[in-house]
């Protein structure tokens, strides 16, 4: 007789006490004598396993493990809560409840990612020494710690609600280099694997787990391998890194072969495959042993990584290349990995709005699914925990619990500044708000809003399922089993248990109901809560939970749920159910059988992926057959059943369609992708199928399957139950304990006795009961579970997506008060009403308009829905036309989007927010819309605007504080100077409207003592000025007949004062003033206002009409042309104009028609004797500019504007002709912009790059100027050829473009130029550059030749020279180099070019040796703010267009929409002057203007005018394309691709950029590598296309550059589809 005493632990055999070895050796020998059984031997078992080829050693030389505990030390509840107030011990706490054992350095790492500060303190030692931990030594190993008793009794003691599952003790490398006087600790990967080598894994040791240590067994532990669940790296835990550790050292074949044993177990059909697998050991003979029995015998090794860990050496080795590596290596190589495969699932989603059930972040998945697994197989031994290395939440500080009282005062300001809040809540807020919730029961609010926490810190994932699983959220696709309930409610502890106990209460509930035949576990089920205190209180529910169980007894295990009174109901409906899914089914069956639709583009590698999907001797074949010919043999539905449960269908869950897995289809997709690979042969076959493609398939097999498994679903309900007597034998006994506990549960609810916790769970558990209620009576609605979140159709508050799912997105947490859980909480808040009243809103009929709760029509249609299905009641159509209403407000959607990025700009502007800021509001804007467009959710979208402008006026307020306080400062400082005091003022008008940008500007200029107020342009507008003269002088000259002597006097009345000088200037100009036709007058007048003249003809015989020359500057230079009418400029002297005299009685329409006569061919200047009135003269501006060409201007002289010029007090000719363009143009049409950028740019139209141009002209200054196109390099050569060609010295210059031509044809152009200048002669002609310079030379020293003091050779579009140049050394710029150094100044060359001169700027740069040490590159990038405003005002302000003096945004507006690039600013600004020459004139009114007042209006007009849109993304596509080389375009849009898909507002890796690349198979780049894609990459940033940050990732310089390229995610994704192979 064997007797075992429980309290002593020890054993007796025949009343003697024996070690646990002594009997068993006396059971074996007792049975063996009895049986005649032989046990094996030790021997037998090593000759067993002799053939794995594993060494079995024994390494008792290491020592014995050493366990010192601290037990003794009694520690009082009180004395633990006051050591938890440390931020250190409370850290530690977190760590040692979460995993069983850990050493010094692996809680050193995890404390190095709280603060770098505590990196260096004995942290475990101290846990020791306190009593809250163990410590366990061996041999010269470092100690490894345990939880001691202390510890664990007082964290049962004490509610620690922060413990484990807070973010503030997620694990995440800290980002901070440590000192250079120690090692930085190793990332948390490693230590995990370097504590479970040598702590888990170390065979001389009897040390395994923490209860080993504790009961100080000594027995080996058979778990010698350890997995790795989840590498998550701050990413979805859903894709996991598959890592396993195996331990090498094995001391006996006992141990030896429980390995082997447990390896057949785990891993003989293991369906995963491990991505790395690491064997630890004591040298590397036993790791190489232990490694390939594995690799031999265990399929899901073959593609794992193999590293070995030698734990003597303490190193790493990677198997693959005999090499040793580090722990860096190896953690480099997870986050790859980990990054590849969750590039490809990115890849592989449909693209489908973001919502509970198919959020990429979604949790609930794994539970079931790790839960599941465990259920099929015993991957790790039941004491043996899966842990988890790197949590994905956000890191919050413990060590910031205590305030830093010198934290900067600008803290306030920065942190009320930014954009997305980091996430916080405080585990008692959370707790009150979800028991609150239920307590009102407001399920589907309490779901969503843990479902929302749960994105953003994933610890409350666990709560947030349990709830689900009690309430059967939809969202989790819940599968009612005992082994997932189990799953749910064991694997994880939970720090909410008072809570999640009643949560489980209501899953073994629903389990038990509705649970099926194959749920073999169920019996157990109902021990699992048996302990549980309210089945105490309510013991109906205990008996409930009984009477369940015992009717799954009696139908084979078959729940009531499947027998109850409304599947009678149901099954009225069944046949009609079925007819209309034969009908889909026959539908989808003749479209893409019998008529499959061919795709319009498509790779040859897609097309057979569809033959394989679509062949006809396949089981999706075979089953789409069926459903549509409802063919019910028990065979065919057999086959549909195992086809659709083994490829379809989530484990466990019922055939149905909504029960088909996506995730299942893509896989399918992606195994038919790769067949397809092999039978292309294609050399990427591990390329995934991307976004149009991908889609296309995924919109097919879902349709067919879902009709499929639908049809079946239908089918199966139609078969006879068998069980029908036992349900009516035991339903009335069962509803008469529903109803009793339901009794029970509302004198709960109202006892007020009872904890929250009870409360709320009290309420869930009714609910449950109630449902079990309906059900029973026949009045459940099937499916009706599909409405769980229907409450939020009610309110405006939470979208829904087509399933009923609340679309809960994480980013739109960056915009206060519109968070998910902000309105999640808002809508709970929310008073019960009819549902009429939401759609009242929808449709505008609401008082509340302007709140913009209307137009959410995809919720109208989601209304419309759930009330014909759920509440049997038809919707009105022809009063709420959703299609008409959405037409409407589709419409005026791209008008607010764009008015609201107006007003994003003009807040950047103003200084309200910064620029980072608003890009990334920007993208979240770009985002929303589009996912507005699809949902046609407009009016979310709408709110979503107003709650983004309020967030930036909210994150402003600290600015505005700290201004007014500085601005109050300098009031003080200041007081005496009255300069300052009237800055203030402005600074204060500017406050008013929050210009906080330019309040900050006049402080500074305060400080500095600047106080002028100059502008760029003329102080005086001379315009305006004329306007405001215009009457007054109009009555003075009105009369013809009076003399020039009265007028010279009445100039004198009004414009006392005036010296000898004016007077003679006014007598000049009025007594020549042409009344008749005088040449002589004509060219005295024109001398008088400002014209050097030359000679004035007769022009083509006509009357009074004279064609006029005027002379050369003598240097040529654009200063000489001070305004930018370069017709009466620089033109003029080349061209000449024209000049029309007009005698007598003269209106516009005179005007007008003696144009007409004398053709629009010439520029001309109409002088008129006569005075036009105001009115005829705007009248003439308006009609002039509606028939005239833009490429000539005629400007017309009138008396009022002689008289006016006379008037002026001036003495420079150049002066009063820049008056007389002011006056006159803009009366004119004309159109001084340049679109062609491949014309000449005209003296006075170059603006800015002053130095630049001096560098060039310079003998002294750069030689290779570089940069992208619309920068304006050709028009800085040309420039530099005007002002240097024969000017008054002699100098030469010569401009040549050698456009796509080699060195050798680009010398014989250049060559040839030069002797079509007269600088070389014909026999110069070569294609040798070194010729080439030695004929220069000759030329520039030959005596018997007119000297050429000083030759500008400027080459321009020099790319393919250059490229052509690489190979030879680059000889031509060697040659014409040498030549510019022994010419001493007298000579110089100049290069412009692209992406070549990019390339050869960086290798003359990274090239200490080159023998190129002279030749200066100058890389041209857009303008500053300076030269583009002066480009932008001065032409537009001499045509008479002023913007706003209040209104200084709209220039900054017109200059961030145009990137600074002056091609654009060119663009822009004649598009401007076009939008005047429309029959509408740009909205103006003749009897106003000129001038023209720009209004915001107008220029978002322009900005969103599709033609001028069209014109600027031309103009940047050239940029990108540079002509048949288009790798910027392509890794532009990649790098948009990833804008859109990849959540990171900092930028993208360039291996980030190049995945993308493969997986859309774009060999162009793939082919470059990562380095020379870097390099390119590098190469935009020069061309400030892209920006790279500190970090060394890339992303657009701005964000309307993503416009540029695709004005959606659509666009981009076809374009990037267009390269595809190429």
């Amino acid at each position: 007789m064997v007797l075992h005493s429980v309290l002593t632990d020890e054993y007796r055999l025949d009343n003697e006490t024996v070690s646990i070895e002594q009997l068993v050796n006396a059971m074996q020998s007792s049975i063996s004598e009895t049986f005649g059984i032989s046990f094996i031997t030790d021997e037998m078992l090593e000759n067993k396993y002799k053939e794995t080829g594993i060494i079995v050693c024994n390494h008792s030389d290491i020592g014995v493990a050493n366990v010192e505990y601290k037990d003794s030390i009694n520690v009082l509840t009180k004395d633990f809560k006051k050591d938890m107030k440390i931020p250190i011990h409370k850290a530690a706490t977190s760590l040692f409840s979460e995993y069983d054992n850990l050493n010094e350095r692996f809680l050193r790492s995890n404390m190095w990612a709280m603060t770098p500060l505590l990196a260096n303190i004995s942290i475990a030692e101290k846990m020791f020494e306190l009593g809250y931990a163990n410590k366990i030594t061996l041999g010269d190993f470092e100690p490894v710690y345990s939880s001691s008793n202390a510890l664990e009794r007082n964290l049962n003691r004490a509610n620690v609600l922060w413990l484990k599952n807070n973010s503030r003790f997620s694990f995440k490398p800290h980002s901070v280099t440590s000192p250079s006087d120690r090692t930085p600790p190793s990332s948390p990967v490693f230590n995990n694997m370097l504590l479970n080598a040598i702590g888990h894994l170390n065979a001389a040791s009897p040390v395994y787990f923490v209860k080993s240590w504790k009961s100080n067994a000594t027995s080996f532990n058979s778990s010698n391998f350890f997995r790795f669940n989840g590498i998550e790296l701050n990413f979805p835990s859903s894709i996991n890194v598959n890592t396993y550790i195996i331990s090498a050292c094995i001391p006996n074949v006992k141990e030896l072969s429980k390995l082997i044993d447990k390896s057949k177990d785990t891993f003989s059909e293991y369906s995963n495959n491990i991505d790395i697998f690491i064997v630890a050991g004591f040298s590397k003979e036993e790791c190489d042993s232990l490694y390939n029995y594995y690799h031999n015998n265990y399929q899901c090794f073959n593609e794992a990584k193999p590293v070995l860990y030698v734990i003597n050496e303490d190193r790493f080795i990677d198997l693959e290349t005999e090499s040793d590596i580090t722990s860096n290596d190896i953690q480099e190589y997870i986050e790859n990995l980990y990054q590849s495969k969750l590039k490809s699932k990115m890849s592989a989603t449909v693209d489908e709005p973001v919502s509970v059930s198919e959020s990429e972040i979604d949790e609930s998945s794994d539970v079931v699914e790790n839960s599941i697994e465990q259920e099929n197989t015993d991957a790790v031994d039941t004491d043996t925990k899966s842990t988890e290395i790197i949590r994905n939440e956000p890191l919050t500080e413990v060590m910031n619990e205590t305030p830093d009282t010198e934290t900067s005062n600008n803290s306030e300001e920065e942190n009320s500044e930014s954009v997305t809040n980091s996430f916080f809540i405080d585990d008692e807020e959370l707790l009150h708000t979800v028991c609150g919730l239920l307590e009102k029961e407001k399920y589907a609010c309490a779901s969503a809003y843990l479902k929302a926490i749960s994105m953003q810190n994933k610890s409350y994932n666990h709560l947030y399922t349990t709830l689900g699983y009690a309430m059967n959220d939809p969202a989790l696709s819940c599968n009612y089993t005992s082994s997932v309930i189990s799953g749910i409610f064991d694997n994880e502890a939970s720090d909410y248990s008072d809570l999640t106990e009643f949560f489980r209460i209501c899953a073994v509930l629903r389990t038990l109901f509705q649970g099926n035949q194959h749920d073999y576990q169920y019996k157990s089920l109902s021990a699992t809560i048996q302990g549980y205190s309210y089945l105490n209180v309510n013991k109906y529910v205990m008996a409930l939970l009984l009477k369940l169980s015992e009717f799954k007894d009696s139908t084979n295990g078959q729940g009531i749920d499947a027998y109850a009174d409304y599947r009678i109901k149901e099954n009225v409906n069944t046949s009609k159910m079925i007819d209309e899914h034969v009908k889909n089914a026959k539908t989808y069956f003749e479209q893409y059988y019998n008529n499959p639709i061919k795709e319009k583009k498509a790779l040859p590698r897609y097309i057979e992926t569809v033959k394989m999907i679509l062949k006809k001797d396949n089981p999706l074949y075979d089953c789409l057959r069926a459903a549509s010919e409802d063919d019910r043999a028990n065979e065919i539905l057999e086959y549909v059943h195992d086809f659709l449960s083994q490829d379809f269908i989530n484990n466990g869950f019922e055939i149905r369609g909504s029960n088909i897995s996506n995730d299942k289809i893509n896989e399918f997709i992606d195994f038919n992708w790769e067949q397809a690979g092999k039978v292309q042969r294609e050399k990427h076959k591990s390329s995934k199928l991307v976004k149009e493609l991908r889609n296309n398939l995924f919109s097919m097999l879902s349709k067919m399957l879902t009709e499929i498994a639908d049809w079946y679903y239908y089918v199966s309900l139609y078969t006879e139950n068998d069980n029908h007597n036992t349900y009516e034998h035991e339903k009335h006994d069962i509803v008469e304990v529903i109803n009793n506990a339901v009794q029970v549960c509302n004198e709960i609810a109202v006892s007020g006795d009872r904890d929250r916790y009870t409360i709320a769970g009290n309420a869930c558990i009714k609910t449950v009961l109630l449902e079990f209620q309906s059900k029973l009576n026949g009045i459940f609605i099937d499916n009706s579970n599909k409405y769980y979140y229907s409450d939020f159709l009610y309110y405006a508050e939470v979208m829904l997506d087509d399933n009923f799912i609340p679309v809960i997105e994480n980013e739109l947490s960056a915009i206060n008060a519109f968070s998910p859980i902000s309105r999640i909480l808002r809508h709970a808040d929310m008073p019960a009403r009819d549902i009429n009243e939401r759609i009242d809103e929808i449709f505008n009929r609401t008082p509340d308009s302007d709140l913009h709760l209307s137009d959410d029509y995809g919720c109208a249609k989601l209304i419309k829905e759930y009330l014909r299905l759920a509440k049997n009641t038809e919707w009105d159509d022809d009063k709420n036309d959703i299609e008409a209403n959405a037409l409407d407000a589709l419409k005026q959607m791209h008008l607010i989007k764009s008015n609201f990025i107006g007003t994003l700009e003009l807040d950047q502007s103003y200084g309200k927010i910064d620029t980072d800021r608003k890009e990334r509001l920007l993208l979240l804007v770009d985002k929303q819309y589009e996912k507005a467009m699809n949902t046609h959710n407009f009016g979310f979208f709408n709110r979503m605007l107003d709650y983004c402008k309020h967030t930036v006026d909210e994150n402003a307020s600290a600015r505005m504080t700290t201004l007014s306080t500085h601005l109050e400062n300098a009031k003080k400082e200041y007081a005496d100077t009255p300069e300052a005091q009237e800055l203030i003022k402005s600074a204060e008008s500017m406050m008013d409207i929050q210009n906080y940008t330019v309040v900050e500007d006049i402080i500074n200029r305060i400080q500095q003592k600047d106080f002028t107020n100059k502008t760029a342009l003329d102080s005086k507008d001379y315009l305006e000025d004329f306007i405001r003269e215009y009457e007054r002088i109009f009555k003075i000259v009105y009369n013809s007949k009076i003399s020039n002597a009265s007028l010279i006097t009445s100039l004198n009345r009004f414009s006392s004062g005036y010296g000898n000088k004016h007077s003679n200037f006014a007598s000049s100009l009025i007594n020549n003033f042409p009344t008749a036709d005088n040449i002589q007058k004509v060219q005295s007048f024109l001398d008088a206002i400002g014209f050097n003249v030359d000679s004035v003809e007769p022009y083509q015989g006509k009357k009074a009409c004279y064609n006029v020359s005027i002379k050369k500057p003598l240097n040529g230079k654009r200063d000489n042309y001070l305004h930018p009418i370069y017709p009466f400029g620089s033109y003029a002297v080349e061209k000449g104009f024209r000049v029309m005299c007009l005698f007598g009685k003269t209106d516009y329409n005179n005007i007008l028609d003696a144009i007409n006569e004398i053709g629009t061919t010439k520029n001309t200047i109409m002088i008129v004797n006569w005075a036009l009135e105001l009115h005829d003269r705007r009248e003439l501006a308006r009609k002039i500019k509606a028939n005239m060409p833009d490429d000539k201007i005629f400007i017309v002289i009138d008396r009022v504007v002689m008289y006016y010029l006379a008037d002026k007090n001036e003495e420079s000719k150049s002066s009063i002709n820049r008056i007389l363009m002011q006056i006159t143009a803009p009366f004119a049409s004309f159109q001084p912009y340049m679109e062609d950028a491949s014309k000449a740019i005209p003296s006075e139209m170059f603006m800015g790059r002053a130095k630049l141009l001096r560098d060039i002209e310079s003998p002294k200054g750069a030689n290779v100027i570089c940069g992208g196109r619309q920068l304006g390099k050709s028009a800085l050569l040309r420039m530099a050829k005007t002002d240097i060609n024969e000017d008054d010295i002699g100098n030469r210059a010569v401009y040549v473009e050698i456009k796509n031509l080699d060195h050798r044809e680009a010398a014989l152009k250049v060559s040839q130029k030069l002797i079509d200048e007269n600088i070389l002669e014909d026999v110069n002609k070569t294609n040798n550059w070194d010729e080439l310079a030695r004929f220069i030379e000759l030329r520039l020293n030959d005596k018997e030749k007119k000297k050429i003091p000083y030759f500008l050779l400027l080459i321009d579009e020099a790319d393919s020279l250059f490229e052509s140049s690489k190979n030879i050394d680059y000889n031509p710029i060697r040659a014409l180099e040498s030549l510019q150094a022994e010419e001493n100044e007298s000579f110089k060359f100049v290069f412009a070019g692209l992406r070549n001169l990019v390339k050869f700027e960086r290798e003359l740069a990274n090239d200490d040796n080159s023998t190129l040490p002279h030749i200066t590159v100058k890389t041209i990038r857009p303008f500053n703010n300076q030269e583009a405003r002066e480009l932008l005002e001065t032409p537009l302000h001499y045509l008479g267009v002023r913007f706003p003096k209040d209104q200084e945004y709209l220039i900054s507006l017109i200059l961030a929409s145009t990137n600074y690039f002056p091609g654009l600013i060119h663009q822009y600004c004649a598009s401007l002057i076009k939008s005047m020459q429309e029959k509408d004139y740009a909205d103006y009114t003749v009897d106003k203007t000129p001038p023209y007042e720009l209004t915001e209006t107008q220029i978002k007009k322009i900005l969103s005018d599709e033609n001028f849109n069209k014109d600027i993304k031309r103009k940047f596509d050239i940029t990108l394309k540079l002509d048949t080389d288009n790798y910027y375009d392509i890794i532009a849009t990649l790098v948009a691709y990833c804008s859109y898909n990849i959540d990171s507002s900092n930028g993208f890796t360039v291996s980030e950029i190049m995945e993308v690349a493969e997986d859309f198979e774009i060999k162009k780049i793939v082919s470059q590598g990562v380095d020379k894609l870097a390099a390119l990459m590098d190469e935009l940033c020069e061309l400030n296309i892209l920006r790279r940050n500190n970090e060394n990732r890339y992303l657009f310089a701005r964000h309307n550059f993503i416009q540029m390229l695709g004005k959606d995610k659509s666009e981009i994704d076809d374009k990037l589809i267009q390269y595809l192979g190429e």
